[in-house]
């Protein structure tokens, strides 16, 4: 599995937990289902940015490879 699938998989689960801990609860949310949700929501906004990050290292080794591949004039 790329890395990258594994931060998205990862994302979905958080995700899913989040939805799943507010169905069927009214607007009202004790402190410690405001404090879970706020954890899941910190680790969705790293591994946002890991998959970006991931994404641009792909996308700078692919440029580098093309480089180097380009034949010489």
């Amino acid at each position: 599995m790329s890395r990258i699938q594994s931060l998205q998989d990862t994302r979905a689960t958080l995700v899913a937990e989040s939805l799943a801990a507010f169905a069927g609860k009214s607007s009202d949310l004790t402190d410690e289902d405001r404090a879970q949700d706020d954890e899941r929501s910190t680790k969705i906004d790293v591994i946002d940015s890991d998959i970006k990050r991931e994404k641009r290292r792909q996308r700078w080794e692919a440029e580098q490879q093309a480089i180097v591949d380009t034949p010489a004039p």
